[in-house]
């Protein structure tokens, strides 16, 4: 960046000034890899302000009887670089920091190592914010083959001079115009990870561009969502949304009703109810999907080779596959719900978007539980954990189901606990799924 001190200097000092500007330089990294540890922004910015000084040295270099005036109008010229060249390095950070190595590096460890050990029976494991998705990369799948399918990226997405992380899938989905699904996003905040957003399967993201992002997902069969956001230079949160949801008719005069707005708000009230065929409305996802791109991602077994840190030990152990859970999820008739017999009940929730959830086992379990999970902040490699007994059945029998109301919402807040056959304390988690609204159980 251009001292303005220099402006108060005579011409030739200026002028001589251009030839210290220089651009932060990179680590080395694999060449093959999208990962940077440069600031783009500030390359640029950088690259402008010197190359505009540069011109106005050779210019002035080669006519020494420059007039006054045309002296006067080259300073001018020089001024108006460095005010554009401070006002678009204001929010950069400082030129010597490189986030691959300063900023990043453990919380990318933390990734590889909480799914190089992830074992779902284990009773210490839970799972924190942004980890959601990387948790659900490793179902049916050995710890290898998980790490296998995840990758990252260290850059400047929006061009504010600061490098984001961002972790996700290697994999494209051929049903999203073979993009990568983007597991977890985060920028940096006074020299400190920041997460700006995660994904999971019923709260998918993918890239549109650098620094835009699409997002799916589904709270049941009446209510989904879809759209775009952008994450703004400086910013923490995605803003600029382009945001489409469906929601039941209170007035019971539609099945279902389509709204827009501009907030990323799931709130008809905040919204612009839209006047369109079920068709057309879909046209609008479509139209997202076309945008879609796989975003080049290095290898997150190979994280060691770029955060410059000790390479991890091999992974010995495959994942265990899970057992089947004894627990079997539907969803109750409403004849069982108004006969009011036959069945254990317990409400969480009674709003207008709660669900009814029937649990049911073909072997008695001596002890079950209905649980309130919650996240924890402790660890970032770990973080669900069972926060509250809701329910308890001593014993849970097949001729006498528990029947649940709930809400569901984006991260998962309630879950069971039963003691199998191997006396073995085992712990799931419910949530909805984004792409047909069912209810799945996932052990943690």
């Amino acid at each position: 960046m251009v001292n303005k001190k220099l402006l108060a200097l005579s011409l030739v000092t200026v002028l001589s000034a251009a030839s210290l500007t220089s651009c932060k330089s990179s680590d080395n990294a694999p060449s093959d890899t999208k990962v940077s540890t440069t600031s783009t922004a500030e390359q640029s910015t950088t690259t402008t302000a010197a190359d505009s000084i540069g011109d106005v040295a050779t210019s002035t270099a080669s006519s020494k009887d420059t007039s006054e005036e045309s002296t006067t109008e080259v300073k001018n010229t020089i001024e108006a670089t460095a005010e554009a060249t401070t006002d678009t390095t204001t929010t950069s950070a400082p030129l010597d920091i490189n986030y691959m190595t300063d900023v990043y590096p453990e919380l990318i460890k933390s990734y590889y190592d909480f799914v190089a050990n992830y074992n779902p029976h284990s009773e210490e494991l839970t799972i924190n914010e942004g980890y959601i998705g990387v948790k659900e990369s490793t179902l049916g799948r050995t710890n290898e083959e998980a790490l296998d399918s995840l990758g990252f990226t260290v850059e400047d997405l929006n061009g504010d001079g600061i490098d984001e992380l961002v972790i996700g899938s290697l994999e494209s989905d051929e049903d999203v115009n073979n993009a990568n699904q983007i597991y977890a996003l985060y920028t940096c905040v006074d020299n400190k990870p920041v997460l700006v957003f995660e994904g999971w399967a019923r709260n998918r993201h993918y890239f549109i561009s650098s620094d835009t992002y699409y997002y799916e997902g589904s709270s049941g069969a009446m209510y989904s969502i879809f759209g775009s956001a952008k994450l703004a230079p400086g910013d923490t949160e995605l803003s600029d949304y382009d945001y489409y949801f469906t929601h039941d008719d209170p007035t019971g005069l539609s099945d279902i009703l389509f709204y827009h707005n501009n907030t990323g708000v799931f709130d008809p009230n905040e919204s612009t109810l839209l006047d369109t065929s079920n068709d057309d409305f879909w046209d609008n996802r479509n139209n997202f999907i076309n945008q879609l791109i796989n975003y080049d991602l290095a290898p997150l077994t190979q994280y060691y080779l770029y955060t410059k840190t000790p390479a991890p030990e091999a992974v010995e152990s495959p994942l265990e596959e899970p057992a089947e859970c004894a627990i079997t999820i539907s969803t109750p008739s409403q004849e069982l719900l108004d006969s009011n017999e036959g069945f254990a009940y317990f409400e969480v929730d009674d709003s207008e978007y709660a669900s009814y959830v029937m649990l049911s086992c073909s072997d008695e379990l001596e002890y079950f539980s209905f649980d309130a999970i919650t996240l924890s902040d402790a660890d970032p490699a770990n973080g669900l954990a069972k926060n509250e007994c809701l329910y308890t059945a001593q014993p849970l029998t097949p001729e006498h189901p528990l029947i649940v109301r709930l809400e569901f919402y984006d991260t998962p807040h309630n879950g069971f606990s039963y003691i199998d056959k191997n006396g073995r304390l085992r712990h799931f988690i419910l949530t909805m799924s984004g792409e047909d609204g069912s209810i799945i159980s996932s052990e943690y």
